[in-house]
């Protein structure tokens, strides 16, 4: 997906992890008033410069304490644990 989308040199794109996790019944709530907000991204400067202006972004209403960051390989891998039948 990188390398389509830095196909034209003009612009270049980072690609992000932000799995969420919500439960059913309690979906709005818990992207209201997460307990736990992941984002994985690339180990280049611009790849976590990404991850660092979209924690900004949700900084305006979730605690800075409850934003994780990771690489792009972990952020995926939690969700699929996260989701797995018990």
């Amino acid at each position: 997906m990188r390398r389509v989308l830095n196909a034209q040199q003009k612009m270049s794109f980072e690609v992000l992890s932000n799995p969420e996790f919500l439960a059913e019944g309690t979906a709005i709530n818990d992207l209201e008033k997460p307990d736990r907000l992941l984002i994985g991204g690339g180990p280049t400067e611009a790849g976590q410069k990404a991850v660092q202006r979209l924690a900004w972004i949700y900084e305006h209403w979730v605690p800075k304490e409850k934003i994780l960051t990771t690489n792009l390989w972990s952020a995926e891998l939690s969700k699929l644990v996260a989701k797995r039948p018990r």
